[in-house]
Parts: C-alpha cells; sequence; structure tokens
C-alpha cells in the first residue's frame, strides 16, 4: 500500500514513527487508535521482522523494527475483527512453529537467523495449508510495513505520494461539483463503457 497522506498513528511504547505527509488542507479524516500487542504477542512480532523483512539487505533507517511495528498497528484497527483479534496469536504461533511442527523446542527468535529463516521458508512451501495460512496474514501485514517506509521507496525508485496527492485532488474537485477532465482517468476505457 503506498504512503498514506494522513499522519501516521503514535504507538505506545514505539520511539519513532515514519514521517507521513501533511494532511490534505479540508480533509476531516482522522485516524482512529492504533491497535495494541500483548507483550508476548509484541515480543514474537518485533523478533519475526528481521526474519521476514529484507532488513539486512534493504536500505539503513533508523528505527526499522519500531516503525514497521506503527505502520502494522496502526492499519489493523482497519481490518477485519478477527484479523485484529487473531494477529498477535498468529504472530506468537508463527514464532513457536518449531515446537508444534516438531521442528525444535526453542522459538524462532531463540535460533541463529539462518536457521529461523530457513523454517520460515519451509512453512511459506509446506504441503498443508494450514501450516501456510498461519504465516500469511504475519508475513503480508510485515513486508507491506516494510516497503512503505520513505527509505524503502528511495531504494526502489518509487514515488507514490505524488499520485495519492493528484487522486486525493481529483476527489476534491468532485466533491467540489467540478466535473472529471479527460487528463483525471488512469487509463483509456473501451468504446463500449464510454457510450
Amino acid at each position: 500500500m503506498a504512503e498514506s497522506v494522513h499522519p501516521a498513528p503514535a504507538v505506545a511504547a514505539t520511539p519513532a514513527v515514519a514521517p507521513a505527509a501533511a494532511p490534505v488542507p479540508g480533509d476531516r479524516f482522522v485516524r482512529a487508535q492504533a491497535e495494541t500487542l500483548s507483550a508476548g504477542s509484541r515480543r514474537a512480532f518485533r523478533a519475526l521482522v528481521p526474519l521476514i523483512c529484507p532488513v539486512a539487505d534493504g536500505p539503513d533507517f533508523p528505527a526499522t523494527i519500531d516503525r514497521v511495528e506503527g505502520y502494522v498497528l496502526g492499519q489493523l484497527v482497519y481490518m477485519n475483527p478477527v484479523i485484529r483479534w487473531a494477529f498477535g496469536p498468529l504472530c506468537r504461533l508463527v514464532d513457536w512453529s518449531p515446537l508444534w511442527r516438531l521442528r525444535g523446542l526453542r522459538p524462532l527468535r531463540m535460533l541463529p537467523p539462518a536457521k529461523a529463516t530457513a523454517h520460515l521458508a519451509a512453512m511459506m512451501h509446506s504441503r498443508w495449508a494450514l501450516v501456510r495460512n498461519v504465516l500469511y496474514p504475519v508475513k503480508a501485514l510485515m513486508l507491506a510495513g516494510y516497503y512503505d517506509q520513505p527509505e524503502v521507496h528511495t531504494a526502489m525508485h518509487y514515488e507514490p505520494v505524488p499520485f495519492i496527492r493528484s487522486r486525493v485532488s481529483f476527489r476534491g474537485r468532485l466533491m467540489a461539483g467540478e466535473a472529471a477532465r479527460p487528463d483525471d482517468a488512469l487509463m483509456d476505457l473501451p468504446e463500449e463503457v464510454t457510450r
């Protein structure tokens, strides 16, 4: 997901949050209070971020784990209540997956990074859908939080903010009663749609 045009949510006990673009004047959107995790879920979450995200190989930026955590907890409040409720326990399940997959007695956070990463790769390619489905939401949200950081955008030569601002401006014009212009279209519509 591209960087929000609204301020990033403050997260309790998180010293750094990704900088965000200023709100659009006249926009009345107010972010909901960020979700929280129990101490055990938070410990598992923070241990999994460097195993799932390419932190060691990607751009170096301060408070990486804090910023990914701030992003994920800020997004969780807008998700289905089942996902909100399940995310923390899923982080703990993934962390303790060596035990329930009969691959060891210690959680991933206590394994050498190479071994823990290999275990996660084996989970992703498991023949059992249930094993894969335990990891999918955790991995997806963490990667979204990592890849939405400005330093990662810069390293990838990805600039979503100007595009988002143009769409927000377009929406503002529509809300003010102005008609859409031809250059507002994102793509050419098929002829049968324009008739």
